[in-house]
């Protein structure tokens, strides 16, 4: 059974923007932590020249941290990849599945006498 053409523009249309949402979720979700990891490992580095003495305390708290802001670009992964995996793979799996139904059936090619 062949699918309304309207359904599959829509099947075709929900699979698209799945794709470039999970594109942009994960480009922006890459810029955040880079910009805050630039920022935290200068700021550390700004505070160690300060004050020596407080080195160990003060890389200790930057890993810390470093943790918590690598998680954003982890979620954006995910994120991502829900959107590719469970709501674009679908529809694309029905568009293909009806582009197999409603192609015609291949003939054997003609031999040459």
């Amino acid at each position: 059974m062949a699918l309304d053409p309207s359904v599959a523009q829509a099947l075709g249309n929900v699979a698209g923007m799945c794709m470039l949402g999970a594109g942009l979720s994960m480009g922006l979700a890459a810029i955040g932590p880079g910009v805050g990891e630039g920022t935290l490992f200068g700021k550390t580095v700004e505070g160690i020249a300060r004050q020596p003495e407080l080195e160990g305390r003060l890389v200790g708290q930057a890993f810390v941290f470093f943790a918590i802001i690598e998680v954003l670009a982890l979620f954006g992964f995910v994120v991502s990849m829900l959107l590719l995996f469970v709501f674009a793979q679908p529809a694309l799996s029905t568009l293909n599945a009806n582009a197999q139904l409603s192609a015609p059936a291949a003939t054997a090619p003609a031999t040459p006498h």
